[in-house]
């Protein structure tokens, strides 16, 4: 294999390793504990919120504890439950579903209810380094095509 070749090889499958996969429009969740309420929170990674998505907020035992939809806004909550680990799953249709383990602390300890998973912020944030990163791979390709292609002409 002629040396440019090989380099134009190793180029693209390195950028198949690099480069992960992107959901055009994924879901996500927070649960936030407000007083006596967990505050559940949906939206699309485009920040714009997921109405009328069902929630179902179970046990550790499968059980059910609470279930509903989010209003217009993407949200929707339930009373505190007991301490305990949780599961919130929220389905927006489509495909677009989403679990966060939530996990509340007993009564009079330090430690706030918390959800894993992303923040809204995090979640929704536009991830500039791989967009630099994908948009570099392009011009490195570009300029190795560019080198590469009038090396392997046939010469006159």
């Amino acid at each position: 294999m002629p040396r440019p070749l090989l380099g134009a090889t190793i180029l693209f499958l390195a950028s198949l390793i690099i480069i992960r996969p992107v959901s055009a429009h994924a879901l996500g969740a927070e649960c936030k504990v407000r007083a006596d309420r967990v505050e559940v929170e949906a939206f699309f990674s485009d920040d714009t919120p997921a109405p009328r998505a069902a929630v179902r907020v179970t046990n550790s035992a499968n059980g059910l504890v609470a279930e509903g939809k989010t209003d217009s806004d993407g949200r929707w909550s339930f009373g505190l439950p007991a301490a305990g680990r949780y599961e919130v799953t929220v389905d927006a249709g489509d495909g677009h579903r989403v679990t966060r383990n939530l996990v509340v602390p007993a009564v009079g300890s330090a430690a706030p209810a918390t959800s894993d998973g992303p923040s809204r912020e995090e979640f929704t944030r536009t991830p500039w380094a791989m967009v630099a990163l994908g948009l570099a791979l392009i011009a490195a390709a570009a300029i190795g095509l560019r080198i590469v292609l009038p090396r392997l002409r046939p010469t006159k």
